[in-house]
């Protein structure tokens, strides 16, 4: 079984990403709950489960504004923990600490990682200072974890297999390069 050969590595089981919990490529929330609880079922190492949101004005996020995972299925036995995106911009950052508090909030607690901050060389280009702002109120507010992206590292920008220009800036370089950004 697929479940079981993964999860013998230390794997974090995400069930998707930039969902729309209410209809996530034509599947309802029922599906997504079924899934959670399939994995919970058959993996016998018994590894953490979540699922990765989107931001709610987001066009993929269209008909399900949630910050996190908790304003839906919070109380899903399978789901160990809480993601939440902010989404990329200064006032997205700001959000931090009201979205982990009101995360905190539910009942019972679970803890909460953003993870889908403002990244680094994306979207108004943010400062080393932002990017610093967005892991320090996430951490000083109770957040579980923070995770990190630079502009190239989360699309595998490498010199053998270049990607073609979009939204993402490419004049930074590649994913390597990522390590030596400033934030």
């Amino acid at each position: 079984r697929l479940v079981h050969r993964i999860g013998a590595y230390n794997v974090v089981w995400v069930l998707s990403g930039e969902y729309n919990m209410h209809d996530y490529g034509g599947l309802g929330l029922q599906f997504w709950k079924d899934l959670g609880k399939m994995l919970r079922d058959e993996d016998p190492y018994k590894r953490i489960i979540s699922v990765h949101p989107t931001q709610p004005w987001w066009s993929g996020g269209a008909d399900a504004p949630q910050w996190s995972t908790g304003e839906v299925i919070h109380n899903e036995p399978w789901l160990d923990y809480n993601q939440c995106q902010t989404g990329h911009g200064k006032w997205c950052n700001e959000m931090i600490p009201a979205i982990i508090t009101s995360e905190y909030a539910r009942k019972p607690a679970k803890p909460i990682i953003i993870t889908e901050p403002w990244y680094e060389f994306v979207k108004d280009n943010p400062s080393a200072e932002d990017i610093r702002f967005g892991a320090w109120s996430a951490i000083l507010s109770g957040a579980a974890g923070h995770s990190y992206a630079g502009g190239h590292i989360w699309k595998a920008h490498v010199p053998e297999s270049p990607v073609g220009k979009d939204n993402w800036p490419m004049e930074m370089g590649f994913e390597t390069d990522t390590l030596d950004y400033p934030g």
